[in-house]
């Protein structure tokens, strides 16, 4: 039976996971080292993370039936690449097509806003279903009307944003934007339910900084999971990381404007 391989990564250094000619990506590294050590490197992945963007649990299927190959693969990667854990499957496709759900956790820097409008903000996302056609980059083809469920959290001088759901690309960098707007008053909340409705206001709706951007959970089913490294030490790890890029990228915001 394959494997399922769970990845944690820092991607500062990387431009983001997916292969690049003569860029350095996640991806390539993987795919480097299970050559090294003689396995088919035709791997599948759950996600696509943008440059500069971290994981926690990103997840790749490998055409090898020795759980083994998880540890040493570890010997042969960057330190900041590590495979967390490993599981077996009966199927060969893409783990995306399993995936139930995927978490992200945002980071970002507090730039005074109205506390309770981020909150509101997150409780409007999550009540129903909403047009995110507004808030991905190229559509095309692909549902936009979906259910995100999103929170809030604030320590000091930073606020930590989860998203859960199934997300296209910049979509979650992209609301964090959003909703950070309405919180600063560059648009209002009549704006911003219209965003979501699908219609964008005349400057559009940039994506926020990926350097504090977390691949954080995700759930496939009927998958058991082997650890063989400590989870908790792992996403402390990466949170530690995103916490330090949300508080050197405040120059780095391009808001919306009424």
């Amino acid at each position: 039976m394959p494997l399922l391989l769970r990845i944690a990564y820092d991607g500062r250094r990387y431009y983001g996971w997916q292969v690049q000619r003569d860029v350095p990506t996640v991806e390539m590294e993987v795919r480097r080292a299970l050559r090294e050590l003689r396995v088919d490197d035709r791997i599948k992945a759950m996600s696509r993370t943008d440059r500069g963007a971290h994981a926690v649990f990103q997840v790749i299927l490998v055409r090898c039936e020795t759980p083994h190959i998880a540890e040493i693969l570890n010997d042969v990667l960057p330190k900041d690449v590590r495979v967390v854990a490993w599981a077996r499957v009966p199927w060969l496709d893409s783990p995306r097509r399993h995936v139930a759900w995927k978490e992200y956790l945002y980071v970002a820097p507090d730039f005074g806003e109205d506390r309770s409008l981020l909150t509101w903000a997150c409780e409007y996302i999550s009540s129903q279903e909403h047009e995110y056609r507004a808030l991905v980059k190229r559509p095309e083809g692909k549902r936009t009307r979906m259910r995100v469920i999103a929170s809030v959290e604030f320590r000091e001088d930073l606020q930590f944003f989860r998203f859960t759901g199934h997300f296209l690309r910049q979509q979650v960098r992209r609301l964090v934007t959003l909703i950070k707007a309405l919180g600063l008053g560059k648009i209002c909340a009549e704006q911003f339910k219209d965003v979501l409705r699908g219609n964008p206001p005349p400057s559009g709706v940039g994506p926020a900084p990926a350097e504090s951007l977390v691949l954080w959970n995700a759930h496939i089913p009927n998958v058991t999971w082997h650890n063989i490294i400590d989870e908790r030490k792992v996403r402390e790890w990466i949170l530690s990381v995103a916490m330090e890029r949300a508080r050197s990228t405040r120059d780095s915001w391009v808001w919306p404007s009424k």
